[in-house]
């Protein structure tokens, strides 16, 4: 057990592990929360990208206070321009992302509106995993 925190407090497992699986969690209560006469395993219980760049930004937020403390005077202005760097990234990101899918994630089918599976789920899905693996790479 001892081996397992020790595991999660590793900026692998912190970054891009944990949000990878609260995200996976959030698609299980999602799918376990619909009605028993329309449950079905749809393309939007896959629609990840917003979540996993708002998951990136809270990590890197959470990082940014845990170690703000623990620096010296000399240290804290490089780290400070890094995460002010990656938060302006990562807001940049999360813009792309709800552009993306606002002018190319939707498509009409029989049943109403739904997403596309390039504009709406796999593109915006891609940006917000790179978002997470480049704030491990950088913040990690």
């Amino acid at each position: 057990m001892e081996y397992f925190f020790i595991f999660l407090s590793e900026p692998l497992a912190r970054f891009v592990l944990l949000p990878l699986l609260i995200v996976a969690l959030g698609t299980f209560v999602k799918y376990t929360c619909q009605n028993d006469r329309h449950a079905s395993f749809n393309r939007e219980l896959f629609y990840w990208g917003p979540d996993l760049c708002v998951s990136g930004l809270l990590a890197l937020i959470v990082d940014f206070s845990n170690n703000i403390g623990k620096l010296g005077d000399n240290k804290i202005y490089g780290y400070f321009s890094t995460i002010l760097i990656l938060l302006l990234i990562s807001g940049t990101l999360l813009f792309v992302v709800s552009l993306i899918v606002r002018k190319r994630g939707w498509k009409e089918s029989e049943s109403g509106w739904r997403y596309s599976w390039w504009g709406g789920i796999i593109i915006p899905n891609f940006i917000g995993l790179g978002l997470l693996i480049i704030i491990y790479m950088v913040a990690g």
